[in-house]
């Protein structure tokens, strides 16, 4: 059952061991099957890498989201309106949601990794997701 179901882009925030984030975070593709969870990091000018979340090792418990500035959405507004002849402009801001999936990969290793997704829909789809494969508490 590795049909795929989400596909998307995200940015990985760290919490996995072997990937230590970039301070902008690490932008990429992030997909759904019905076994895993896959975030695919590429660049044209540094290294490919690739997580890989079997559903079966979500530590389900753990899952966590929450709500911050979008740090590089402020920057990124910053540098247009200086460049534009504004000055720096620092108000400029937005929230974004991050998604934390721990589970225990191929070593027994608890891996954390930290996600924020921008489009709302996709992030829809991924919380859908995730709602739905938690297990019921009885």
């Amino acid at each position: 059952m590795s049909e795929e179901i989400i596909e998307g882009q995200a940015t990985y925030w760290g919490g996995h061991f072997l990937y230590p984030p970039s301070k902008k975070g690490d932008s990429g593709d992030l997909t759904i099957t019905g076994d895993e969870i896959i975030f695919e990091k590429s660049s044209f000018f540094g290294t490919n890498w690739t997580i890989e979340i079997p559903i079966k090792k979500i530590i389900w418990k753990k899952v966590s989201h929450s709500v911050g500035e979008d740090t590089t959405y402020k920057q990124q507004m910053t540098a247009l309106t200086y460049l534009a002849g504004y000055g720096p402009m620092t108000s400029m801001s937005r929230n974004v949601t991050f998604i934390t999936i721990p589970y225990k990969d191929e070593k027994g290793v608890e891996q954390a990794p930290k996600f924020s997704i921008n489009k709302k829909r996709f992030l829809e789809e991924v919380s859908k997701f995730i709602y739905d494969n938690m297990p019921s508490k009885k």
